[in-house]
């Protein structure tokens, strides 16, 4: 693999798009190409600088975009490929002062509504779980597994539940870190529940997913997010 293919993929890579076989030719390249590795690295510190912005005044989807597009067109152009040790120091310190005038912007920039990010569909088994109530003994089975993201959820439940409105609450310890309202469908025999739920930014670990009906009391299943 070329430098120039390399960095045309390093993006994708960066993202975790790229094939298993693609992504193993660009970490082989990353590992043997000191030009290349120091530009994915700031890159990627670009990249993450951009999600960890302060709140107050988000740039929306399309200027974070066009800003790391000229970002890497500068670092292809600068570059060329040829660096030598004093011109990578000079692209890190090229780095730093756009990341300067990214958070500048960040802060002076109108507050604008960024459109929602999608939500993807993911389904769970919460069927095999005993339904607690109250502080009861833990169930005898393993906590179903979510991966931390923005999620449709399609969550079996145990049969006996009636289509309808649901709340659904995200606790650990008592405080409650998501919650959200969903439907219950009977769908080849088994009751499914549909919720959208963000869980991006929930620390990994245990939680309890309560659910209930209007008027029903809350019945919870253990849930480990990844």
């Amino acid at each position: 693999m070329t430098c120039k293919e390399a960095v045309g993929r390093i993006t994708d890579y960066h993202e975790g798009v790229l094939s298993p076989s693609e992504a193993r030719e660009i970490q082989f390249h990353l590992a043997t190409c000191d030009n290349c590795h120091a530009y994915f690295e700031n890159s990627r510190q670009l990249t993450d600088a951009l999600g960890k912005l302060p709140d107050p005044a988000p740039l929306s989807a399309k200027a974070k975009q066009e800003l790391l597009a000229a970002f890497r067109e500068q670092q292809v152009r600068k570059s060329r490929f040829t660096l030598t040790r004093p011109r990578v120091i000079a692209v890190a310190a090229a780095t730093v002062a756009i990341l300067v005038v990214i958070i500048w912007i960040v802060r002076i920039h109108t507050r604008v509504t960024l459109p929602p990010q999608g939500y993807q569909a993911y389904a769970v088994d919460f069927s095999k779980q005993l339904l607690l109530r109250g502080e009861a003994n833990a169930p005898p089975v393993p906590p179903a597994v979510i991966p931390r993201g923005r999620w449709n959820l399609a969550i079996q439940l145990e049969l006996g539940y009636q289509p309808g409105p649901y709340e659904v609450s995200v606790q650990r310890n008592g405080k409650v870190f998501a919650s959200a309202s969903g439907t219950v469908r009977i769908e080849n025999h088994e009751p499914i529940l549909h919720v959208k739920m963000d869980l991006s930014g929930l620390p990994a670990g245990e939680y309890r997913f309560y659910v209930r009906r209007a008027g029903e009391e809350w019945r919870y299943f253990r849930v480990i997010l990844k």
